[in-house]
């Protein structure tokens, strides 16, 4: 199918839309993972900083206790087999000159700047593939109480490092996952941001359409009739009267289509003020009655009000007013000779209800649900023979919504309709 430039445009803006989501979704997701690694970063090292100040405080406790410190008491002490100990500690006991008493490395020493009671940096000597590397390590002095000593536990980040390589692992496994699924929902999300817009395309787009449907067949009315007209080499008065009078009512139905989608934009642009006041709803109705009587009695129907309660609502009179005067025209136009519209009015749980029922054609149960639509016809040659635009339920049903009020419908083919006007709120009986 081809695409008009607006559904392009619309398109293009859903899928930037997208984009954008996906962008500013997949920002918040690596910030938030980067905050995390920061703070368990932070966390774990400090957790192994404290292990390793306690391993070398509980080492300095132990030697307090022995009353010579030799090198030889310290070898035969075994303290590299302390159950806690890693493959990557070095414990290392040195005097007061730094001179290095002992050390379970047989390895040169870590190169560490010992001050008592803090943390420091060392670095220690391996081979790896016949070349000697450097490991950082973390190393924390401990003085022995009471002694000349000094005990230096010492480990390397691997342990750490490992941690945090497979965090980073896990996030780039994730990542891709975050930016698949981010994505999809944000088309969605995109979608249903644009959707209105669509809707409100497709809607603009299908009444431009019928609009043009609607005006090209009294147009094309009154060409025919001209076209005929010019054609007879006729002197007869009588003849071109009745051209004209086909003519005048094609110009009729265009005036009453151009007049009725005028009111319907002044709607949608809000455009129409609808002033409160009270108003008696028998007395309205009523009103409606006298409006429709001639009409009425043309086609030999009887439009009458039923007795009930003398009902006033706070609304606007001027708008309630022409929702009636939509409902009960159709409800004339579309019965048949001797049918019957009857208007009552009543209330219930502080909703005023008005309804208006014929006895006319009905609607059929599947063309209920698009009753309001503009330019919608349930029976489009009998809409036509009685000069309707298609465009009175729609206008009833804006006009509805203006007032805060709604309709309802109730109808069976071949039997009759029943609309109901339900205006809500503010309504009390008159005293």
């Amino acid at each position: 199918m081809r695409l008009t430039q607006i559904e392009r445009k619309v398109r293009k803006e859903k899928t930037r839309l997208s984009v954008r989501y996906t962008v500013i979704t997949l920002a918040i997701v690596v910030l938030l993972m980067a905050s995390f690694y920061l703070i368990y970063s932070r966390s774990i090292h400090d957790s192994f900083d404290a292990s390793i100040a306690q391993r070398a405080a509980s080492i300095a406790g132990v030697l307090s206790t022995k009353e010579e410190l030799t090198v030889e008491t310290l070898k035969s002490m075994n303290l590299s087999q302390n159950p806690f100990q890693t493959s990557n500690e070095i414990i290392e006991i040195s005097d007061a000159k730094g001179t290095i008493l002992f050390s379970s490395s047989d390895a040169a020493s870590v190169k560490i700047v010992i001050k008592s009671g803090s943390f420091s940096s060392g670095a220690y000597p391996e081979d790896v593939n016949n070349q000697i590397v450097l490991t950082k390590m973390r190393a924390y002095t401990s003085p022995v109480e009471q002694r000349p000593y000094y005990v230096t536990v010492a480990r390397t980040y691997d342990d750490v490092d490992g941690v945090l390589r497979s965090i980073i692992a896990s996030f780039l496994v994730i990542i891709p996952f975050v930016v698949v699924i981010t994505g999809l929902v944000s088309f969605k999300l995109a979608s249903l941001a644009i959707s209105p817009i669509e809707e409100s395309y497709r809607e603009l787009k299908q009444f431009t359409e019928d609009a043009s449907h609607e005006l090209k067949t009294p147009l094309a009315a009154i060409k025919a009739n001209i076209d005929v007209a010019l054609s007879k080499d006729v002197d007869e008065t009588q003849y071109y009267r009745k051209k004209l009078s086909v003519i005048n009512q094609s110009v009729n139905r265009m005036v009453n289509i151009t007049a009725s989608m005028l009111y319907l934009s002044k709607l949608d642009s809000q455009g129409i003020e609808a002033r409160r006041e009270k108003v008696d709803v028998h007395a309205l109705l009523e009103e409606a009655r006298e409006r429709f009587a001639d009409a009425a009695q043309n086609r030999t129907i009887e439009v009458g009000v039923a007795d009930g309660e003398n009902l006033e609502v706070l609304t606007s009179r001027e708008v309630l007013e022409e929702i009636v005067d939509i409902i009960v025209e159709n409800a004339v136009n579309f019965n048949r000779p001797g049918g019957k519209v009857t208007l009552a009015a009543c209330s219930a749980r502080g909703v005023v209800e008005i309804s208006i029922a014929d006895t006319g054609i009905g609607i059929a149960k599947e063309d209920v649900p698009r009753i309001f639509d503009r330019f919608y016809r349930a029976e489009k040659s009998r809409s036509r023979e009685t000069g309707g635009t298609g465009l009175g339920l729609a206008i009833a049903h804006d006009l509805a919504a203006l007032i805060g009020a709604s309709i309802k419908i109730e109808s069976q083919e071949g039997v009759g309709s029943v609309f109901t006007i339900l205006v809500s709120e503010n309504s009390t009986k008159l005293q």
